[in-house]
């Protein structure tokens, strides 16, 4: 195992211990309060996604963006995939909190943007045509946009609405429940507005950013038991901060909006987030309480327009929430399956990527000029990583024949880049004039960067279906005498 495998092992370890531990630890605290933080929020997550784009096409990293979306895409509709397939086997074994985090796990995919995380090199490659990248980009691009920027469109506009004619609630003995919850979920030093609205008919909060947030009312009666509980479900929604979560869920179903599982994927976890709360909102309740909060459920009416969590339910999730909110079955924490999903999914990433536009080694390496081009001097390393100055160097007794070989090779332009690091990879230097091709080969990765005089160009890399023939090549190659 190469040194960047071990450390790519090492932070994949360390983030699925993090998340098993972070899980443990929620269950002995047993708190409503007590939250899952990832280690990035959604919110961050979607700033940073922002700003890597943005650098990189302001850095001419067009196919580096492209290939990290392509793998974020196709690595978590793979996931959502089988969560589903699963997920009635896991409602069944492990807590809801648990569940709603597992919906959660894509939140770490961040940290695989970083070049120490990306694997050596990839497993599998797929060659895709120019023509289909460019119809499908804007194609993709196009419906990621008009799905979120709808889905933005509408939160704002529902909260307009919602908000226009609000009034801060003034009864006091509403305000001491309220002040009591906030006190008891660690709301201390946080005034959150507490108003009524005629546009709902079911208590909700709305507001992505705790300072933005509001817990609106319907205005109809409640009992101090129902209002207690109502306070708790939406604090509970605050404090895990799950308008942001849906928020980037949401940005997770723009991202594979043609994928018609991820619509069901969605769906689901809107589901999971609420039975987690009901969990932590029914902490040590007893069995009044927990029909008091059930029959709150069955007589509210539900509104899910925006980034908002409400109290009511669907319908075809209703059973199976009442359930649980009835009777509370003792069930697994879950944090061992955690963390094994949170590291297979760091590790995993990377290793598919695709390359375009086929062309030939004589336009990407020589740009058609390879007869003019001679070897100025080759050499190999045991290992680049381990031993950098125990370079093995040849001379070519045919540099025709070589770059004849070098120039028939069909060459895919990779949407990523990747650093082997594989032991005995060769390095070409190859001239002409003042023009100087630098191409390091491995088996079906080539990289090459173009450098005149002085001025260095960028390095590429292609991928070539047909294995490195080496055996070809050493017969062309010499050992340089030693001196």
């Amino acid at each position: 195992m190469s040194s960047h495998e071990q450390i790519r092992l090492f932070f994949g370890l360390v983030m699925g211990l993090s998340c098993a531990i972070v899980v443990y630890i929620r269950k002995r605290s047993r708190q409503a309060g007590a939250a899952y933080a990832p280690l990035i929020s959604p919110l961050n997550l979607l700033l940073m996604l922002f700003l890597f784009v943005n650098l990189g096409l302001l850095m001419g990293f067009e196919e580096e963006i492209l290939g990290f979306f392509t793998q974020l895409v196709l690595q978590i509709g793979i996931y959502y995939a089988a969560l589903l397939l699963f997920l009635p086997l896991l409602r069944k074994i492990i807590r809801p909190s648990t569940v709603a985090i597992l919906w959660l796990l894509p939140n770490d995919l961040y940290i695989t943007i970083y070049a120490y995380m990306r694997p050596n090199k990839p497993e599998l490659i797929l060659p895709v045509s120019a023509r289909f990248i460019r119809w499908a980009l804007p194609v993709w691009g196009l419906g990621f946009l008009g799905f979120m920027g709808w889905a933005v469109i509408r939160h704002l506009l529902y909260r307009k609405k919602l908000l226009r004619d609000a009034v801060p609630v003034d009864d006091p003995e509403i305000l001491t429940v309220w002040e009591q919850e906030e006190s008891a979920l660690g709301f201390k030093n946080v005034q959150l507005p507490l108003v009524y609205s005629a546009a709902t008919a079911t208590p909700l909060s709305i507001g992505i950013w705790q300072t933005t947030t509001q817990v609106v009312l319907p205005e109809r009666d409640y009992t101090p038991e129902e209002l207690r509980l109502i306070f708790r479900h939406e604090l509970i929604h605050i404090r895990h901060r799950d308008a942001a979560t849906k928020l980037f869920l949401t940005f997770c179903q723009a991202s594979c909006w043609f994928n018609p599982l991820m619509w069901i994927a969605m769906r689901k976890c809107a589901d999971d987030l609420e039975l987690s709360c009901d969990e932590l909102a029914l902490t040590d309740a007893d069995s009044q309480a927990r029909e008091t909060y059930a029959r709150l459920v069955l007589r509210t009416a539900g509104d899910e327009r925006g980034f908002t969590t409400c109290l009511s339910v669907r319908a075809k999730s209703l059973r199976y929430r009442l359930r649980g909110i009835v009777s509370e079955r003792k069930k697994l924490a879950g944090g061992l399956l955690a963390g094994l999903l949170t590291s297979a999914l760091i590790l995993s990433s990377g290793y598919v990527a695709f390359a375009f536009t086929p062309s030939s080694g004589e336009d990407v390496i020589f740009q058609g000029h390879s007869a003019t081009f001679e070897p100025a001097f080759i050499y190999s390393v045991p290992d680049p990583k381990w031993y950098p100055n125990q370079e093995t160097f040849y001379r070519c007794t045919d540099s025709g024949a070589l770059t004849a070989y070098l120039a028939d090779l069909t060459l895919y332009r990779t949407t990523d880049f990747y650093d082997p690091d594989e032991a005995n990879c060769l390095y070409l230097s190859l001239v002409r004039g003042s023009q100087t091709m630098s191409i390091t080969l491995y088996d079906h990765l080539l990289t090459v960067q173009e450098r005149n005089g002085s001025q260095a160009g960028r390095k590429e890399m292609f991928y070539f279906p047909e294995k490195l023939d080496r055996a070809y090549l050493d017969t062309l190659l010499e050992l340089e005498p030693e001196e």
